[in-house]
């Protein structure tokens, strides 16, 4: 996988997992938990981090905060080989995170804080970001809007290229459902969870 260059484009978010809750403390009560790990998440920081595993050479491209949440996130980043010069960092925002109390039978609630996810504007993406990539990663393209999204594709695809002839192969995760569009023009959301186009 070594000749894949991936843009991997929106969320980008620090978990929280918190392992062994058997329940919610009652007041200001505390817990013993098994353990307390932290992860690089979010529909593109978590493809991000998986692209890298396997080989691949990977940009992620988003916005977090100026907060000690964004020095983790970008910290745990660079530790997989993402390379994290696309990520704005946005003073006035606080980098998206999620508390997960995972139960001893796997399942796992969230809370979860938007963040800078939600402040990503076409004004945060770098010219010449998207130069030489093969793969464009959208995640959670309902956060970064369609603006935004059709300009990372066509940022993405060289000029000789056509719509229908598109390069570089381009995949994308919904971090919500999947909106669809009313007779209105309105969006409707969807059952669908996740889909990808090449």
């Amino acid at each position: 996988m070594t000749d894949m260059r991936v843009a991997a484009v929106g969320v980008h978010v620090l978990d929280t997992h918190v392992i062994g809750v058997e329940s919610i403390p009652a007041g200001s009560d505390g817990q013993l938990v098994d353990t307390i790990r932290m992860s690089p998440a979010g529909t593109a920081g978590g493809t991000a981090v998986v692209l890298s595993r396997l080989g691949a050479e990977v940009v992620s491209v988003g916005a977090v905060g100026t907060d000690p949440i964004a020095d983790v996130l970008l910290a745990l980043l660079a530790r997989e080989g993402v390379n994290v010069s696309g990520l704005v960092r946005k003073a006035d925002q606080q980098t998206s995170a999620s508390v997960l109390p995972v139960r001893p039978n796997g399942d796992r609630p969230a809370w979860h804080c938007i963040g800078a996810n939600g402040a990503f504007t076409l004004d945060d993406l770098a010219p010449g970001a998207l130069e030489g990539i093969t793969h464009l990663h959208l995640g959670g393209p309902e956060f970064l809007g369609g603006e935004v999204t059709r300009t990372c594709w066509r940022g993405s695809r060289p000029p000789s290229r056509t719509p229908t002839t598109c390069c570089p192969t381009t995949s994308r995760c919904w971090g919500s459902p999947a909106p669809a569009r009313s007779p209105t023009g309105r969006v409707r959301w969807s059952t669908r969870a996740s889909g990808a186009s090449r």
